[in-house]
């Protein structure tokens, strides 16, 4: 099972394990009703270190989210390459935050 289908197995399950193949024929899981069917989870990554896009296994991650029915926005640093303070890729919301300066000491 790829990491993507990983996450968007725990998403679809409610963060449970994974759902193998074999489980996966045994029954569906069970359906929602009332206002949790209808209003779509979402969910906020925080990354503090490499702009999105640019984090490979963030964005993958998000985008797993996003394909499993999720409202996905990212908080990340700005650079040079990323400077946009506010963008939405593949309809995931992208924040975007100055770095602070490091001190030298």
């Amino acid at each position: 099972m790829a990491i993507t289908d990983t996450v968007a197995a725990r998403v679809q399950t409610g963060g449970a394990a994974p759902i193998s193949d074999a489980s996966a024929k045994q029954g569906a899981a069970p359906s929602k009703t009332g206002a949790a069917a209808t209003a779509p989870r979402s969910c906020v990554i925080v990354v503090e270190n490499l702009p999105v896009p640019l984090d490979r296994r963030v964005w993958q991650e998000a985008r797993a989210l996003r394909d499993a029915g999720w409202k996905v926005a990212v908080v990340c640093p700005a650079t040079d390459k990323f400077p946009e303070r506010f963008e939405v890729l593949e309809d995931i919301e992208i924040y975007r935050h100055a770095l602070p300066l490091e001190a030298k000491g």
